[in-house]
């Protein structure tokens, strides 16, 4: 996967996603809350590595840590990244899991629950709140849920999680922008 290919499916990306949204009745609120990054998948570490490079010259690794036994990068983004309907400054490239392929390309987003606590019961409720629906079983039986807390030594903050896959397409919620879990703090211009 090069940087072009890539960058040239996040229409294609983008419409997947807003269709399974749709289908889940979960859009019209994801519309207005902050996504905050992006996550693309690559099949090799040196994949993930050439893509990290090629992303240097249009944003700043803002974090690299360890996270499940395997590096996990953040790349904040000089421009914002058109994903839809929504922009975005931030990139997650993780190398992959040695028992888990991945496809190379887009695989999930993450938006913020804004005025959220940073727990995890927090989270769960404020999430619960907003999309009390999916817990009906023509719901439930459309997705996969996953709540967790990963964990990265050089975090500065917690980051509990409340994931969803559906066809194919991952999305996921927390408390805090990914910059402000990772202790980023923009420069000056």
């Amino acid at each position: 996967m090069n940087i072009g290919r890539l960058l040239n499916s996040t229409n294609q990306f983008a419409a997947q996603l807003e269709s399974v949204l749709k289908d889940l009745q979960m859009l019209d609120v994801c519309t207005d809350l902050h996504m905050d990054h992006i996550c693309v998948r690559l099949s090799t570490d040196e994949s993930v590595e050439h893509i990290h490079n090629t992303f240097g010259f249009v944003g700043d690794t803002i974090s690299t840590a360890l996270i499940g036994g395997r590096l996990i990068h953040i790349l904040q983004l000089h421009e914002p990244m058109r994903v839809g309907g929504w922009e975005t400054h931030a990139v997650e490239l993780p190398h992959p899991k040695s028992r888990s392929p991945y496809a190379a390309g887009w695989e999930h987003v993450e938006f913020v629950l804004p005025g959220t606590e940073n727990t995890m019961a927090d989270v769960q409720g404020a999430f619960d709140s907003l999309f009390p629906h999916l817990l009906q079983s023509r719901f439930v039986e459309q997705y996969q849920r996953k709540d967790g807390e990963p964990k990265a030594g050089n975090d500065q903050q917690p980051n509990p999680t409340i994931g969803i896959k559906a066809a194919g397409i991952g999305f996921k919620f927390h408390a805090l922008p990914i910059q402000e879990v990772v202790g980023y703090t923009k420069p000056p211009q």
